[in-house]
């Protein structure tokens, strides 16, 4: 067994420490919500960042084996390379939502504000 927890395995322990279900925001201010990038309140939340988390981590691994990014063992390395993925998604084609969504997801696991990546178009 390697001594080292896998890149999802990270990512599911960081995202399953913001899950509070039992605490929900609901009664508080929405800006309240928006400008706190730490705390997941909903399942359904959990399962969108966590599926957004685990495309990226598979982007990581696809860029390894192809030698085009060093060897990452650890998920706040693979921090530095969040806005070469959004990037490469928008060269993609995705949609506004889709990269949004993406940021808003990576956000949540790095602890911050998905302004912190990129620069996104507002969402209409």
């Amino acid at each position: 067994m390697s001594k080292h927890k896998s890149l999802r395995n990270q990512v599911n322990s960081l995202l399953y420490g913001q899950l509070n279900l039992k605490h929900s925001p609901k009664g508080m201010h929405s800006s309240f919500r928006a400008n706190n990038p730490i705390g997941i309140y909903s399942y359904r939340t959990f399962k969108v960042v966590q599926e957004q988390c685990r495309l990226f981590v598979n982007w990581i691994k696809e860029k390894d084996a192809n030698g085009e990014m060093p060897h990452i063992r650890e998920i706040s390395d693979a921090c530095l390379y969040v806005n070469c993925y959004l990037t490469e998604l928008e060269e993609k084609g995705y949609t506004e939502d889709m990269i949004d969504t993406a940021a808003f997801a990576h956000g949540k696991l790095y602890g911050c504000r998905k302004t912190d990546f990129v620069t996104l178009p507002p969402r209409l």
